[in-house]
């Protein structure tokens, strides 16, 4: 868990790059998948850890519920299948990737309350 965490950490120290590039580029479909991919693996890899968690039950504190935890895990998927799914439409409609992004964005909130 703590080697998993650390890769976590890396990617999450890594963001300000693609976010960087995409800023300066946000035209540029090289940089909005770079972007796109960088924030998915971000969020999958939370994803995973929680997972990780529910699998060997002595990382979990007993104060904690284990329906809780599937639904973080849930709620962590949310984001990123939105940008994953962003990627695979780009190559069709490239355009529209960062509607997709305010999209997923917007309807986060009341997927979170199922």
């Amino acid at each position: 868990m703590i080697w998993l965490n650390f890769v976590f950490l890396l990617v999450i120290a890594f963001l300000p790059f693609p976010t960087g590039v995409y800023g300066t580029h946000s035209g540029d479909e090289v940089a909005q998948v770079f972007y796109a991919t960088a924030i998915s693996l971000a969020g999958y890899l939370a994803a995973f850890m929680w997972l990780v968690v529910l699998r060997q039950p002595g990382l979990l504190h007993d104060d904690i519920d284990e329906q809780e935890v599937r639904h973080s895990m849930r709620v962590s998927m949310i984001m990123p299948t939105g940008f994953a799914f962003s990627i695979i439409f780009s190559f069709f409609y490239p355009d529209i990737m960062p509607y997709i992004w305010v999209l997923f964005a917007a309807i986060s909130p009341m997927i979170r309350k199922i």
